[in-house]
C-alpha cells in the first residue's frame, strides 16, 4: 500500500502539477494531459494517505521502546535515503536552470529542520517530512516520560486542539502558523488514524479508540475540503477542472476502508518478497521522482513526445526506486548502524568511567 500512495504522488506530480503549476522555465512547453491530468490531480492523496500509513507504522514500531532504541530505528528509516537524495537534489537543481539552490539550504535541508527555520525545501516533496518528525517527536516524548500507555487520550486531546483551531479560525500570522505546525494540527487526524488502526487490531476494540477513530474521520473530511477547496481558489485561473470535493473526501475513505481490509484480511500475497521489495522502495520513489525527475523532463521534452516521456519517466523511476533502497539505502543504513553503535559503545563506557570515579 506504500508504494501505492508514493505512485500516486508520482501519477499526480508527473500528469498534473508539473504542466498546470510547477514553475517550468523550459519555454512554451505544453506539459498538459486535459482528462488524464484531471484524474492524475486526485493523486495527492497520497500525501494524506502516507500520513495514515505512518501513524500505523510508528505505532507498532514503538511498542515496548526505550526512547533511544525508538529514535535509533526512526533515525536508520528516514535519514539514509533522505540524505543521499538530498544530495542529489542539490546536484540536479544546481545542474538544472530553473532554480538556484544555495549551499547554506542544502546544509540546513539536511538537518529535516529547515521549515523551523524558515528555509525553503530543496525539493518540493520534502515538505511533508517535518511532519513525520514532530509526529515521531510526540511519540518519543510520551516514552520519555513513560506516558505512551496514554497514547491514545494523548491522541484525543491533540484532535480537540486542532477541532478548536477550525472553529476559532485564528488570522493567518507568522506565529499561528508555527503553532499550527508544531502542534500538527492539520494533519495530525491522519496519523491518528493510522495509529488507532494498529492498536485495535492488536489489543482489541474500546470506546477511546472508536472515539478517536470517529473524530479523526471527521476531521479528515473537513480538511481535505478546506485544503482542496483552497487548492481551486490558488488555481483558478490555470485549471480548467477544479477538485469535486466530495468526491475527494469519498476518495480518502474508500482507501481508509481498503487499509482496513488490508489489517484485518490481508491478501494472501501480502508477505511475498515482491510485496515487501516494492513497500521499502516506496520512500525512495516518493524521495526521487522529484527534483531529479524534473530535471530530466525538462532536458528531455525537446526530444520527445510529452506522451512518451512523462509515462516513460514514470516507470523508470518506480524501476529505479528498488535498486536505490537495495543498493545505496541499505549498505548506508548499515554503515550509519555502525557509527551509532560504535558511538553508545563509546557513551557507555564514558558513563562507566564517571561511576568509577565519582564511587573514588
Amino acid at each position: 500500500m506504500r508504494f501505492g500512495c508514493a505512485c500516486l504522488v508520482v501519477f499526480y506530480h508527473y500528469f498534473f502539477f508539473i504542466g498546470n503549476v510547477y514553475p517550468f522555465n523550459i519555454g512554451n512547453y505544453d506539459l498538459r494531459f486535459p482528462i488524464v491530468g484531471h484524474i492524475a490531480s486526485y493523486g495527492t492523496l497520497g500525501v494524506e494517505m502516507f500520513f495514515v500509513i505512518s501513524g500505523f507504522v510508528i505505532a507498532y514500531s514503538s511498542r515496548d521502546k526505550t526512547l533511544r532504541q525508538f529514535i535509533r530505528a526512526r533515525a536508520l528509516r528516514l535519514l539514509p535515503a533522505y540524505w543521499v537524495c538530498c544530495t542529489l537534489s542539490y546536484l540536479a537543481a544546481s545542474i538544472s536552470d530553473y532554480r538556484t539552490v544555495e549551499f547554506k539550504q542544502y546544509v540546513l535541508n539536511l538537518t529535516l529542520l529547515q521549515k523551523l527555520f524558515y528555509v525553503k525545501d530543496l525539493d518540493g516533496v520534502y515538505w511533508t517530512l517535518i511532519y513525520e518528525l514532530i509526529f515521531y517527536a510526540f511519540v518519543g516524548l510520551l516514552i520519555l516520560s513513560k506516558q505512551i500507555k496514554r497514547f491514545e487520550y494523548a491522541l484525543l486531546l491533540g484532535l480537540i486542539w486542532s477541532a478548536a483551531f477550525y472553529i476559532v479560525d485564528p488570522a493567518k500570522t507568522v506565529a499561528i502558523e508555527r503553532i499550527r505546525l508544531i502542534t500538527l494540527q492539520q494533519f495530525l487526524c491522519y496519523f491518528a488514524l493510522g495509529a488507532m488502526v494498529f492498536n485495535i487490531r492488536a489489543k482489541g476494540v474500546t470506546w477511546l479508540r472508536v472515539v478517536v477513530v470517529g473524530f479523526s474521520l471527521v476531521l479528515a473530511g473537513y480538511e481535505i475540503r478546506q485544503g482542496f477547496g483552497l487548492k481551486n481558489n490558488l488555481w483558478a485561473k490555470i485549471v480548467d477542472q477544479p477538485y469535486n470535493l466530495m468526491l475527494s473526501c469519498v476518495l480518502f475513505y474508500l482507501f481508509f476502508a481498503l487499509l482496513v481490509f488490508w489489517v484485518w484480511k490481508p491478501p494472501v500475497f501480502k508477505h511475498t518478497k515482491y510485496v515487501t521489495a516494492l513497500g521499502n522502495a516506496s520512500y525512495p520513489l516518493y524521495l526521487l521522482h522529484g527534483t531529479c525527475g524534473y530535471m530530466l523532463i525538462e532536458k528531455l521534452y525537446p526530444y520527445m513526445n510529452k506522451w512518451v516521456l512523462i509515462p516513460l519517466m514514470m516507470v523508470c523511476m518506480m524501476a529505479i526506486a528498488p535498486l536505490f533502497y537495495r543498493y545505496v539505502e541499505v549498505p548506508f543504513r548499515q554503515l550509519l548502524a555502525k557509527d551509532i553503535s560504535v558511538l553508545q559503545v563509546f557513551t557507555t563506557a564514558a558513563k562507566k568511567r564517571k561511576k568509577k570515579s565519582g564511587r573514588k
